[in-house]
């Protein structure tokens, strides 16, 4: 029999894992184990680790298995249990009646069982009752009880305690439940009073102003919706974890401001998370409304017909997929109204499959880029961080940790006075507060202002810094026009095409988004070819410099990346194939590992689309050593993800777990 400490060791080491697929398999197979082998000891730590990685890594449904059998050993054998499973079991109690309420499977009588042990063994332990009301209103509020808001300010009024939530999530979580029961101005005024405080967790402020934004559309205040939104945008950009229903809550928000194109485009980049295989039927029916409903808005404003790629629904018309949203989130409507006895649950549904549309612009640069009091105000752009990293879209130079401001205030600074200096000063500034719309004009009239003074090369960073802020706050067309400028400034002031390509690739994304696909790749081509210019072509000199020779292989190789990704969005899969691998490669040789990880990434994925296994396999396996390298863990377990999925889709179950063990020691 092992010996406890060793087995605790590895349990740790599993919960060291990021959730998801691989964490999940680990933990399964090391209760297995001790199930079969001991020591029995370990066992309450093993299931709830076990809790822990269903509920927060994507099967949610699973928990209620680990949890009753850890419940049993408790009730039966409490001594096995130490202080930190003890306290550990009430926060899973949390987590699974939350799940189980989302679970229509379960019945009605078995959640109300559920709630009341749990409220049992937190008055044993002496812990407060503020996590019981808390849930206490999440169920009546699922099971549209009449006192339902009566149970919320008995919530409210009980005092916060260890086991509360986190003291962001519990007035978002507050003013979630205002908002939808039509109390919209006590929700906006908690959310504000909130984001005023400044504070942040993995899900806050970005749910709660996911939800602002919906909520000034409703009292009229379109302008801070349009701000709380872009907000929003910028929060999710710089997120660690999916937020399904901050990205739903923004579906619809595009959808009711008539924002189709945008619609269309988050539909296609977002549905895979949304639409997670494994998720409980409550949250996946959620998304399933927030995809069909905006869907259903741009097919009724006149583009039934228009294409959509679908990751879950295949190829259809907008008009095509919004139905079969429909009808799946209708079986799991139709499934909750079983167990409750009523169709409250349809007809939830029904109510919030219609949008009320009131179009608004969320441009965020004029058509030239550039203020009218600008100089050359009819050529200037708009612009992106030639820095920004390729393969998560984040800006380098955008803080993680300086709170937000209350969105009341986004735009309250003095406007800087009209020098290129200041004005870049005052954009910074707003980017590190995440104001990336206030941003974006300072950049563009700063560029316009040395185009005048003519510095050309200046004006092509500072344009391609404002093309970005757009570009993240999805204002694609706007960046595009944008980047377009930054390139030409690049290339009429001579700069070294080390310093352009940057510029070029962080483009491409927005290209393909306006249709210009083709275009771009013909782009990343001509980049290319500048790449390879020798020195004497560009400057008189018999040889480049090695740190010049050396930014263009590494960017030559980038380049080669990014082209790869453009074929895939075009649907030319074999030759994003041979792209990627060249470019993987190349990075690699170059000792690039995190960006070699990532297009190997890219190559794994197209190839498991085109189901040769085998050769995925390899490329998800040569992918993960490479961000190993980079000492990347957090990506290198997500592609360890894919591969496991992947060999137990395909029966390989062993190689699965041995996948799981070396990740695990």
């Amino acid at each position: 029999m092992r010996d406890k400490t060793s087995v605790d060791s590895q349990l740790v080491a599993v919960r060291d894992i990021p959730y998801g697929t691989t964490r999940t398999v680990a933990a399964e197979r090391l209760v297995a184990q001790i199930e079969a082998e001991g020591p029995q000891a370990c066992l309450p730590f093993a299931y709830l680790v076990l809790v822990e990685a269903y509920a927060h890594g994507g099967e949610g449904r699973k928990v209620l298995v680990p949890y009753t059998k850890v419940l049993r050993l408790a009730d039966q054998q409490p001594d096995l249990l130490d202080a930190y499973d003890a306290h550990t079991l009430l926060w899973a109690a949390k987590w699974v009646v939350n799940e189980v309420i989302e679970t229509p499977e379960v019945p009605v009588e078995r959640v109300d069982a559920l709630l009341a042990d749990m409220e049992r063994r937190f008055a044993l332990a002496g812990a407060g009752l503020d996590a019981i009301w808390y849930l206490r209103t999440v169920w009546a509020d699922e099971r549209d009880a009449p006192d339902v808001q009566a149970v919320y300010d008995a919530w409210v009024a009980t005092p916060r305690d260890d086991f509360s939530q986190c003291s962001v999530c519990d007035p978002g979580d507050r003013a979630g439940y205002l908002y939808g029961w039509g109390r919209t101005a006590e929700a906006v005024r908690l959310i504000e009073e909130t984001l005023a405080v400044g504070e942040r967790c993995l899900s806050e402020p970005a749910d709660m102003l996911s939800r602002l934004a919906l909520a000034y559309l409703d009292l009229g205040r379109t302008a801070e919706a349009v701000v709380a939104h872009r907000r929003t945008l910028a929060e999710l950009d710089r997120a660690e974890v999916p937020l399904v229903g901050v990205r739903g809550k923004v579906l619809r928000f595009l959808a009711r401001v008539g924002a189709y194109d945008a619609v269309l485009r988050r539909i296609g980049d977002d549905e895979p998370v949304m639409l997670a295989p494994g998720e409980s039927a409550g949250y996946r029916m959620g998304a399933l409304i927030a995809l069909g409903s905006a869907a259903t808005c741009v097919a009724a404003a006149g583009s039934p017909d228009r294409e959509l790629r679908s990751m879950a629904a295949g190829t259809s018309t907008v008009a095509q997929y919004a139905a079969w949203c429909r009808a799946q989130a209708d079986e799991i409507a139709a499934s909750f109204d079983a167990r409750y006895g009523d169709d409250h649950v349809t007809r939830r549904v029904a109510a919030a499959w219609s949008l009320d549309v009131t179009p608004v612009d969320l441009s965020v640069l004029t058509a030239t880029g550039a203020p009218p009091s600008a100089p050359d105000a009819s050529t200037a752009g708009v612009a992106h961080d030639p820095l920004v990293d390729q393969q998560d879209g984040r800006r380098g130079s955008v803080s993680r940790d300086e709170p937000a401001g209350p969105v009341a205030t986004a735009a309250a600074d003095q406007a800087p006075d009209s020098s290129p200096t200041s004005l870049v000063d005052a954009a910074e500034a707003a980017v590190r507060r995440g104001h990336l719309a206030e941003a974006a004009p300072r950049y563009a009239e700063a560029g316009s202002w040395l185009v005048a003074d003519g510095m050309l090369t200046d004006a092509g960073f500072v344009f391609a810094e404002a093309a970005h802020c757009a570009q993240v706050l999805e204002d694609h067309e706007g960046a595009h026009t944008t980047f377009a400028r930054a390139v030409d400034l690049l290339r009429a002031g001579g700069a070294e095409p080390a310093l352009v390509a940057p510029v070029v690739r962080a483009w491409t994304p927005s290209a393909c988004a306006v249709g210009d696909g083709e275009a771009a790749l013909d782009r990343l081509a001509q980049t290319a070819a500048e790449l390879e210019t020798d020195g004497a072509a560009r400057g008189g000199r018999d040889e480049v410099p090695v740190p010049v020779a050396c930014a263009r292989q590494r960017e030559a190789a980038a380049v080669a990346d990014v082209r790869a990704r453009a074929l895939a969005t075009l649907g030319r899969w074999d030759e994003a194939v041979t792209t990627g691998t060249q470019a993987a490669d190349a990075l690699a040789g170059l000792g690039a590992w995190a960006a070699a990880g990532q297009a190997s990434w890219l190559v794994g994925r197209l190839l498991a689309r085109a189901g040769q296994v085998d050769d995925a396999v390899d490329r998800y396996r040569t992918a993960a050593q490479q961000l190993g390298r980079a000492h990347d863990r957090e990506q290198q377990v997500k592609v360890l993800d894919a591969l496991v999925g992947l060999l137990r889709e395909a029966g390989r179950h062993a190689e699965a777990d041995e996948v799981v063990t070396r990740l695990i020691g």
